[in-house]
C-alpha cells in the first residue's frame, strides 16, 4: 500500500491528473482491504482475549469467539491477498480504463 500511494502520489506531479485517477477503483479498493483487514484484525485479538477469559464458560460464547477467528481467517486468506492485483495493476501504470474513447460507451 506504501508503495503503491508513494508511486501515484509521484505520477500526480509528474503526468496528467485524469491518467492518474483513471484506476483510483483500484486504489480505493486497496485501501478498503487494509482498512477491513485492520478491523477484523481487531476483532481477532478481541475474541483470542475472550476465549483466553472465557475458558471454561458457557458454549455459546466460546462458539461466538470461534467464529470470529475463522472470520478473521477467511477474510486474511480469501479477500485480502485480492489487494494484490489491484496492486499491480497501479504499480504497472495500466491505461486500459483511461485509453478507452469516449465514443465507446
Amino acid at each position: 500500500m506504501q508503495l503503491v500511494t508513494q508511486q501515484l502520489a509521484g505520477d500526480m506531479q509528474q503526468r496528467s491528473p485524469d491518467q492518474v485517477l483513471a484506476n483510483a477503483s483500484c486504489y480505493l479498493n486497496m485501501l478498503s482491504k487494509v482498512v477491513v483487514a485492520w478491523l477484523w484484525l481487531r476483532q481477532a485479538l478481541a475474541a483470542e482475549a475472550g476465549l483466553t477469559e472465557r475458558a471454561e464458560t458457557d458454549q455459546g460464547s466460546l462458539d461466538f469467539y470461534r467464529g470470529k477467528l475463522q472470520a478473521a481467517q477467511y477474510f486474511f486468506h480469501w479477500e485480502l491477498p485480492l489487494m494484490h492485483h489491484d496492486a499491480q495493476l497501479l504499480l504497472d501504470r495500466d491505461s486500459t480504463c483511461y485509453d478507452m474513447p469516449v465514443a465507446g460507451f
